[in-house]
């Protein structure tokens, strides 16, 4: 069992789990489905998978090639077949015709309906030694406003030629013919088939014509269009499945279903051949019984005989309008589905099942539609000045001038409307005005961001306006909830406005408001409106149309287009797979370009889509590209290919862990060349100009590296360059001896590296200065000191540095014996060098003193390597005074040793006392000191005091 599985890009982006479409096919046998069915897009939307539409699709079509002894019974196998030729034109081989009509749903004027997509189909089987393949994709077309046929040339590739036993099937979009044709009676001619006898297969051939429409009284509904090539062999049994997804059935109510088919070689005479859906209840089963698909046919056909060649098309006119079409099936029918058995309320998928067990034949296109329900928004888009001033029917613009728009935002479904976003594209023609964007709220419901312009949605640009929250007021749906007005500006682009095969106009063309249903969970997306029409049979009619502002530029481009070519030129080499994809420069050119090898178009001109992309041809190659709805304009472009063979040279590089790297470097072989570096030899990696490597892992790392005349442009060869990233560099103390002092330069450091490429050199210093001045890894006869080394890889740009002290080692202390005690005479500390006993002053405070000065004192030690000896003084006491002279004795290791010598500083000489004269004093006079006379004394320790008594000799 083979399975085909095809995502598209979905047109609405926030509705992926929603919209997604898949389309495929199961079988038995491989090699049944030649081409996968996915699903067909317009070329103005080409990434719109599912129309929502009020409105729904139509499918005409008719044989062009019958029975020359009509029987509606008869098969056209072994038969005599022979042109169908309706249309009067001698210039014609064969030709039939069918009416376009579309429903009158709900008092709908068909004449107001809207086209949004026309796709016509053909398939036939002829003499293919007198049909080309080229014949097989030519066709005409005429519709009723036309005078004449349009000969139109399908892609190779849409759909498949010559096809499986010579059935083929071709495509191609007609929307821009049947718009401008509308309703009516469309024929199509010479059809690649032969007239005679086809044998056991027969001859056959027809086509038809699926059409996808709007009228705003129509009911909502979702429609899809598949195709693709499943050729189904008769006498074997074989069924095949069509899943299909994406699609949101109405919420409640009835779910009406439509389906429209095409294929080829069903026989009216052979049975076994069957088309079925999967019932509702059991779409999710993977293993569904037989019982659980229900047959499905209609007025034309039976339920084993459903390719049965009958044209079932709702009763349009047709001519020739024959019962037996002779191999062709072209069927739209309604299923049965009042009980809601196949799709119920609310489903979103479904899957058909289509078999045979007798009957050969080919299907290859497929159309539904279900009735469905979105939210309904409306944005009506409008211009409301130019240059400041209101516009008037047919004004032009000149390059440079100014225009507004304004979109006016209504709720007009049955809910309100969350994540609803408002998108603008900006036309090629034109300029978005920065600044220019202007927004009104006029309810406080509504809720939403600024709006912005984007430069990078759409290919040239779109005005983007968030919308959180989109009210609905039930009773007033015409109630303005919000509005948005912007201004552009005519380009003043030469390469657009000389293009004397374009008139330049501006053209808002894609513009739509999306969103999600806040109740049902349903989101949408709906194109803006340009208002209603005012007047005749359509009054109040959506107007879709869009608007359209011519730019008169004849003077601008005399003035300042000189010697600039409307010609485009893509520069591209050696494109992937040797093709070039459409994408590559559709932005380029309007939306919904389509592009061709030469112009007019003729029936030898090959289309390049994105299933036919540009083949990647060296040298230059001229193309042509036609905007949508004016197949009289062209762009002429050419995509000019070349291939580069040569290669860079580059140098390997080292770098240490974590070390900051700089940019890859290589030398081109031509200096007009630029470089691509590359992570790995990945041919999908991009390129880039600039690339630091990694440093952060150690390990050796393969880049690459390629040149070219441009960034598009470079050989897929790559120079490799390899880039190592060696561990960082770490330094080990093993060992470190210290210095004695008995011996201060026996110090040494023993250490070891390791890391970067192990080719090391070292840089040691002492102290900051190079001392020593080597280059050893270890040391040896150091002295005490700060020691710093620096090593250095010599093949990366590893380094360390390391430091190491060096300190004096000592153990043993000093001794020493402090001189011995004395006595002084003396009053004060001052007097201690009295009698010359010591010659050190006193000192409160820590004073040096000589190994001399110690020794006179009558000191004694023990130490060869001193450092300093002091001595400090603590006085106790007045009178003795008691001095505490504390000696310290230091090595130059630090060791220490004390010793106390007591000083007593004490006073043992009298005073010296001087009394007055002796004196006579007559009886009754004083005999007080002051008559008689003071006595007098002195002492060398300060003042005295002199007391006296009186004593009376006995006989006095």
């Amino acid at each position: 069992m083979k399975n085909y599985t095809i995502k598209p890009v979905i047109f609405n982006k926030k509705a992926l789990s929603m919209l997604m479409l898949i389309f495929a096919i199961v079988g038995s046998s491989f090699a049944q489905v030649q081409v996968p069915f996915t699903q067909r897009t317009s070329q103005y939307t080409p990434s719109k998978v599912i129309y929502n539409v009020k409105g729904d699709f139509t499918l005409i079509g008719n044989s062009n090639l019958t029975l020359d002894s009509y029987n509606v019974n008869y098969n056209n196998s072994n038969r005599t077949m022979e042109f169908v030729d309706v249309d009067n034109d001698s210039s014609t081989e064969n030709s039939s015709s069918a009416t376009l009509t579309f429903s009158t749903e709900n008092g709908a004027n068909p004449d107001c309906s809207n086209i949004i997509y026309a796709g016509l189909y053909w398939t036939g089987r002829g003499d293919d030694d007198d049909l080309t393949n080229l014949q097989k994709r030519t066709i005409k077309l005429k519709g009723p406003n036309d005078s004449s046929y349009q000969t139109l040339v399908a892609n190779q590739n849409d759909i498949r030629y010559p096809g499986n036993n010579g059935m083929y099937a071709g495509y191609i979009e007609v929307t821009d013919q049947v718009r401008s044709n509308g309703l009516g009676e469309y024929f199509v001619a010479d059809i690649a088939v032969s007239e005679g006898n086809g044998g056991s297969t027969g001859y056959y051939g027809g086509w038809g014509m699926i059409v996808v429409y709007e009228n705003s009284k129509m009911n909502w509904r979702d429609v899809t269009v598949f195709d693709g090539y499943a050729y189904v062999q008769g006498n074997t049994t074989t069924n095949y499945e069509l899943p299909v997804s994406g699609f949101n059935a109405v919420q409640s109510g009835p779910v009406n279903i439509k389906l429209g088919l095409m294929a080829g070689e069903g026989d009216r005479g052979i049975s076994g051949d069957y088309f079925e859906i999967i019932e509702a209840d059991e779409v999710n089963n993977p293993n569904p019984n037989n019982n659980d698909w229900v047959d499905l046919s209609h007025s034309g056909n039976s339920t084993s005989n459903f390719f049965n060649s009958s044209i079932q098309t709702g009763g349009n006119a047709r001519n020739p309008n024959l019962v037996n079409n002779t191999g062709l099936d072209i069927s739209m029918f309604d299923l049965d589905n009042s009980d809601k058995s196949l799709i119920d309320n609310s489903q979103t998928s479904t899957k058909f099942r289509y078999g045979s067990t007798q009957d050969t034949y080919i299907i290859f296109s497929m159309a539904m539609s279900v009735d469905a329900y979105i939210p309904e928004s409306e944005g009506v888009l409008s211009n409301t000045t130019i240059n400041g001033s209101a516009p008037t029917p047919g004004m032009q613009v000149l390059p440079g001038d100014e225009i507004e728009y304004k979109v006016e935002i209504k709720n007009k479904g049955t809910e309100p409307i969350i994540d609803a976003r408002l998108v603008i594209p900006i036309p090629f023609t034109s300029e978005f005005i920065p600044g220019s964007i202007v927004q009104n709220a006029y309810l406080p419901a509504f809720a939403a961001g600024t709006p912005y312009y984007d430069p990078n949605e759409g290919a040239t640009g779109s005005i983007v306006w968030d919308i959180n929250f989109l009210p609905l007021f039930p009773a007033d749906i015409d109630l303005l909830l919000a509005d948005l007005s912007f201004k552009l500006k005519a380009t003043e682009d030469c390469s657009v406005l000389v293009n004397a095969n374009c008139e330049p106009k501006i053209v808002i063309l894609g513009g739509y408001i999306s969103g999600t249903g806040m109740i049902s969970g349903t989101d949408y997306s709906l194109p803006l409106i340009q208002g209603y029409q005012q007047e005749g049979n359509c009054q109040g009619e959506p107007n879709t149309d869009p608007i359209e502002i011519n730019i008169d530029a004849q003077d601008y481009i005399n003035d300042n287009c000189t010697g600039v070519t409307v010609e485009r030129d893509f520069f591209y080499c050696s494109f992937e797979g040797n093709s070039i994809p459409v994408s590559e420069i559709e932005a380029e050119f309007p939306p919904g370009s389509r592009f061709y090898d030469s112009y007019p178009v003729t029936g030898s001109t090959t289309e390049y889509t994105s299933t036919n992309p540009f083949p990647a041809t060296l040298g230059t190659t001229t193309y042509y590209a036609i905007p949508p709805g004016d197949p009289s304009c062209h762009y002429i472009f050419t995509i000019a290919t070349s291939s580069v063979t040569t290669t860079p040279s580059a140098n390997d590089e080292v770098y240490c862990l974590n070390e900051t790297a700089t940019p890859l470097t290589a030398q081109t072989t031509d200096p007009n060349y630029i470089l691509l570096f590359y992570p790995d030899n990945n041919p999908n990696t991009v390129g880039q100009t600039s690339l630091i490597p990694d440093t952060s892992v150690a390990g050796t790392f393969t880049y690459y590296v390629s040149e070219g005349p441009n960034e598009m442009c470079v050989n897929s060869e790559r120079t490799p360059l390899t880039v190592t990233v060696y561990n960082a560099i770490s330094i080990t103390l093993e060992e470190l001896v210290h210095s004695s002092c008995s011996d201060s330069n026996d110090g040494s450091i023993n250490i070891s590296v390791s890391g970067g490429t192990g080719n090391y050199t070292y840089d040691w210093d002492n102290n900051g200065s190079e001392d020593p001045d080597t280059d050893s890894q270890d040391l040896t006869n150091l002295d005490n000191g700060t020691y710093t080394v620096i090593v250095s890889d010599e093949n990366s740009n590893c380094s360390a540095t390391a430091t190491f002290n060096v300190n004096l080692i000592d153990t043993t202390a000093p001794t020493i014996s402090a001189p011995d005690d004395i006595v002084v005479e003396g009053c004060s500390t001052s007097d201690i060098q009295n009698g010359n006993l010591t010659a050190l002053p006193f000192s409160s405070s820590t004073a040096t003193i000589t190994e001399a000065q110690f020794l006179a004192e009558g000191g004694t030690f023990t130490e060869d390597n001193v450092d300093s000896i002091t001595y400090i003084d603590v006085a106790t006491g007045s009178c003795p005074i008691k001095v505490s002279r504390t000696y310290t004795i230091t090595d130059i290791c630090g060791q220490q040793a004390t010793d106390v010598q007591v000083i007593d500083i004490n006073d043992t000489t009298d005073p010296v006392l001087t009394i007055p004269a002796t004196a006579n004093v007559e009886c009754g006079n004083s005999i007080d000191p002051s008559q008689t006379g003071n006595a007098t004394a002195t002492d060398s320790c300060g003042s005295v005091t002199v007391t006296y008594s009186d004593s009376v000799a006995a006989g006095s």
